[in-house]
């Protein structure tokens, strides 16, 4: 498989991405929140006798790092696990861009070169 995708090629993965991204972003939150009960615990405690919520933490770390590595091969980049942020890298007239999807949009509609950014989206009909 390429390294690129196409607008089409996006969108077809969207469905998993879609689902993997949801995923991610409900663990890190799970993992901000577990975050903050285990910090309390240690303060309190010299030594952690083991919590729930530190057995959990690891568990959550461990399925988030597994959901990352799946996008990593499907090819996705997650650029912001909190509102679903990913990219697509694509070419468009012999440069690297990114196609630029969230968590909430529909399909693949955006993209934007490597140096602006999502404030730097515009709409794929460019591409064309």
């Amino acid at each position: 498989m390429s390294p690129y995708f196409t607008v089409g090629e996006a969108n077809k993965l969207l469905p998993q991405v879609r689902s993997l991204a949801t995923t991610i972003m409900r663990l890190h939150g799970e993992i901000v929140e577990l975050s903050g009960m285990v910090t309390s615990v240690l303060e309190k405690s010299r030594f952690d006798s083991g919590s729930r919520a530190a057995s959990e933490l690891v568990m959550h770390f461990d399925r988030y790092e597994r959901l990352m590595k799946q996008m990593n091969i499907l090819g996705v980049q997650v650029k912001d696990p909190v509102s679903g942020l990913c990219d697509f890298p694509a070419r468009y007239e012999g440069r690297d861009i990114l196609l630029c999807w969230q968590v909430g949009e529909a399909e693949v509609e955006w993209w934007h070169d490597l140096a602006s950014g999502f404030r730097g989206r515009r709409h794929v009909s460019e591409l064309e």
